[in-house]
């Protein structure tokens, strides 16, 4: 095991890291005109933001965020999972919100400054990585329902745990009927604020009910599966791997793109397809379904041990070591990310120092 460095920041915290437990004192700041375009990113002290308490964020919500992490391998280099892929998100979720898209190449030299400046905070744990929040949010002082002409692009980092990790118990998810997370053009496919916050009545009754999570189902017929929380959701039949399709309502994960990916390079049939609820449920009674897990960047892969519906309780029996893919795939990409094994595909950047290294200022 990789040990931490006595002069890291991270030596001196103890205990768990939690998740947005402990922040890094920089972060990046760049800014949005219309007419001038981008600015160059800023490497700025963390501290607070001051809003106009007209800044139209405030009142029409025009803002969007990305999760990712950064990695630190064997040999201390770090090195950024698949983060053209949260670039190119980005710019979809800023086009679905009418708000000005950062272009690609702008997006990653930003994360890149601010992990190559905080590489003393990427943790060395095997489970331990540093998670990275990049935002923009409309900050012109105005009235009206219209787009924005500025934006404020800023990015903050924290030191976590994984958040589901060996040893811990499967999830408990619970079937929301009452709620729906998002309706047919409404945009669920963009990583905007508003498709979180209206989700939180439903998870807090399912929290206070003894479960983690919500099994979301569609917002017509109330019948299909599509999201758990803030996850998307893979059901294994033997060597057939079922997830919903992309349908305008799912958000497009990177670890969903990514299991994908491997499962269909390892043999098996991934398949993205509509999965009744119903089928779901009475699959588990007959012992038909082997798994079903979950996965994102802040969860990575974690398995669901119980399923409820108006009030009865689904339950998986536990896939043997050997026989879970979700094992399978969590090792194979945690393997990846942290340099144990060779990146035959490409799905690591690492970082290196900008050859106009930013210098700490003021916001």
């Amino acid at each position: 095991m990789m040990q931490q460095d006595a002069r890291s920041p991270l030596a001196h915290l103890g205990g768990a890291l939690g998740f947005g437990k402990y922040m890094t004192n920089a972060m990046v700041l760049c800014r949005y005109s219309d007419g001038t375009g981008w600015e160059k990113p800023s490497l700025v002290p963390y501290g607070t933001l001051a809003f106009d308490p007209c800044a139209l964020v405030l009142h029409y919500g025009q803002a969007i965020y990305e999760g990712m992490k950064a990695y630190r391998s064997p040999d201390a280099s770090i090195a950024l999972f698949r983060p053209d892929r949260n670039a190119a998100r980005f710019r979809a979720s800023a086009r679905r919100m009418e708000m000005a898209e950062m272009p690609e190449g702008l997006f990653i030299e930003a994360v890149s400054t601010l992990v190559d400046a905080q590489r003393d905070w990427v943790p060395a744990g095997a489970e331990s990585s540093l998670y990275l929040r990049p935002v923009m949010v409309a900050d012109e002082a105005a009235f009206g329902v219209r787009r924005s002409t500025t934006y404020l692009f800023f990015i903050v980092a924290t030191p976590v745990d994984a958040l589901y990790r060996d040893g811990m118990a499967p999830f408990r998810l619970m079937v929301s009927e009452d709620f729906a997370r998002a309706a047919p053009g409404g945009g669920g496919d963009a990583k905007t604020s508003g498709n979180y916050g209206r989700t939180l009545i439903a998870l807090e009754a399912a929290r206070r009910s003894g479960f983690n999570n919500v099994l979301w189902l569609d917002p017509v017929e109330r019948e299909f599966i599509e999201e758990a929380g803030i996850t998307n959701v893979f059901v294994r039949r033997g060597r057939d791997l079922l997830t919903p399709p992309l349908n305008g309502r799912i958000l497009p994960g990177v670890m969903r793109e990514t299991i994908l990916q491997l499962a269909r390079d390892w043999g098996l049939s991934a398949i993205e397809r509509e999965i009744s609820v119903t089928e779901l449920l009475s699959g588990i009674d007959a012992g038909d379904v082997d798994e079903v897990f979950l996965s994102g960047t802040a969860v990575h892969v974690a398995p669901v041990g119980v399923i409820a519906r108006r009030g009865r309780e689904h339950r998986l029996a536990a896939a043997g070591e050997a026989q879970s893919l979700a094992k399978r795939l969590s090792q194979a990409i945690s393997e990846i990310q942290r340099g144990l094994v060779a990146d035959t595909r490409g799905w690591m950047r690492r970082v290196a120092a900008p050859s106009d290294c930013l210098v700490l200022s003021e916001p």
